[in-house]
């Protein structure tokens, strides 16, 4: 921490290293929040539509995880992460947190540890290879694309019915694919990358429209 109490920024070539000790504390009494790319990945870990998933999993209309009375993670289990796999960028990111500076340059800011973690922090690596071990590459592409198209959105005005854009189109990839397939577009695909790039021209051209 800085004099003024504020984070200190990190670089991807700042030395770090975080090896985690399964210990699940960071798994309690947090947001995570979650985009439709992370939406998609988790429905298909689960074998369930995004539909399902923010009904099931989310508040907010799919903004945030859902958090158990005790505080865990919904997909907290007994022996960890039950979709570890598939998990969020934020979960990726822990013990860092990503922010993207006015200049359009991204920054990291690391967290105050639990005080009871198992987790081991360090200095034998960097901010970068731990975010490569993490496998953050494409988390951080699909937040930044969605970033760039929700600009575009509200930027956008109603189109001249009035009606204001569908809340649900822009969070929920499968159901705003599956309309525009019955309007005579595509199929739904089965992987969350193409679902990802179908979704994001979708809300490009609702963006254009606006």
């Amino acid at each position: 921490m800085t004099e003024a109490g504020l984070p200190v920024l990190h670089a991807r070539d700042t030395a770090f290293s975080y090896r985690c000790g399964a210990c699940s504390q960071c798994c309690y009494d947090k947001r995570i929040q979650v985009n439709p790319y992370e939406l998609a990945r988790l429905a298909r870990n689960r074998g369930m539509s995004t539909t399902d998933v923010i009904d099931r999993f989310t508040v907010d209309g799919g903004a945030a995880l859902v958090t158990r009375p005790d505080g865990g993670c919904v997909f907290l289990g007994p022996h960890g992460c039950t979709v570890h796999a598939d998990r969020p960028l934020v979960c990726r990111l822990y013990p860092l947190g990503r922010i993207v500076l006015p200049d359009g340059k991204e920054a990291f800011v690391e967290s105050d540890p639990h005080p009871e973690t198992a987790g081991v922090y360090g200095q034998d690596g960097s901010v970068g290879s731990y975010l490569d071990s993490q496998g953050v590459a494409p988390y951080v592409a699909a937040a930044d694309r969605y970033y760039g198209v929700l600009v575009k959105l509200l930027q956008a005005a109603p189109d001249d019915s009035g009606n204001d854009l569908d809340g649900a189109v822009v969070v929920d990839a499968d159901l705003a694919v599956q309309q525009d397939f019955e309007r005579g577009g595509p199929p739904v695909p089965a992987d969350p990358e193409s679902l990802m790039t179908r979704h994001l021209e979708i809300l490009e051209r609702l963006a254009a429209r606006g």
